[in-house]
């Protein structure tokens, strides 16, 4: 089973934070995982350290997993995945979400339509890809695993981000997509998008022209004639 199609049947949502165990300094966000903090943008999550020597603003944690391999898988078998899914669901809904809760002395099915949740599924997937920083050329390209990718010629010189996610290149100034490329099926290819290529062009035609209207416009003069004589003799 996978972990979406669990979600898109299971009454779950994105957390609104996380609540970590806090060392005995003060955390920077320097000190944090810079992929974490890009997954915690994504789902728009707040990052929060608990109060040193203050147990209650630590989380509450429940033996959630124990309960479930406790209650429902054990002294069981099934088939495949597709039967567990279907003995799962049923079990959900007879017994885990129909039971008085210890804690809140309520039935869990009564509660879950009280707490409005925003379902896991309606966010676009966290995509984990690879993040490297590359200088784009003189030619308006970025150099990655052998290949190269263009960008748009205004970016010339400046370092920039690419992003690999599989089958996608994504080059990035800042927070910024400035390029988009299906990733290059082979070491040693050129991918190009003709925007880039064209906007290239202009502009190096356009400076080929100013530069050859500055040039000087040369005029020889002789002060002395040139003696001409005749090739017959």
């Amino acid at each position: 089973i996978s972990i979406l199609t669990y979600l898109k049947w299971g009454h779950f949502q994105t957390p609104n934070g996380i609540l970590s165990k806090r060392p005995n300094h003060k955390v920077s966000l320097e000190e944090i995982n810079p992929l974490f903090l890009d997954f915690a943008k994504h789902y728009g999550l707040i990052i929060k350290t608990h109060q040193i020597r203050r147990p209650r603003t630590k989380g509450k944690v429940e033996r959630m997993v124990d309960y479930v391999k406790d209650n429902f898988l054990k002294g069981r078998e099934f088939s495949d995945f597709q039967e567990l899914n279907s003995e799962n669901k049923i079990w959900l809904e007879n017994t885990a979400n129909s039971r008085v809760h210890s804690t809140t002395k309520e039935l869990p099915v009564s509660l879950l339509g009280k707490e409005n949740l925003t379902n896991v599924c309606a966010k676009p997937v966290y995509q984990l890809s690879i993040k490297e920083s590359r200088k784009v050329t003189a030619e308006g390209f970025v150099h990655y695993r052998g290949s190269q990718y263009s960008v748009p010629p205004k970016y010339v010189g400046k370092t920039v981000i690419v992003e690999d996610s599989q089958q996608k290149i994504q080059v990035k100034s800042q927070d910024l997509i400035i390029a988009q490329h299906q990733k290059a099926s082979i070491s040693g290819l050129s991918i190009a998008d003709s925007r880039h290529i064209d906007e290239m062009w202009r502009l190096t035609v356009g400076k080929s022209s100013e530069q050859a209207e500055k040039l000087p416009s040369w005029q020889i003069k002789f002060e002395q004639v040139v003696e001409s004589r005749s090739l017959i003799q």
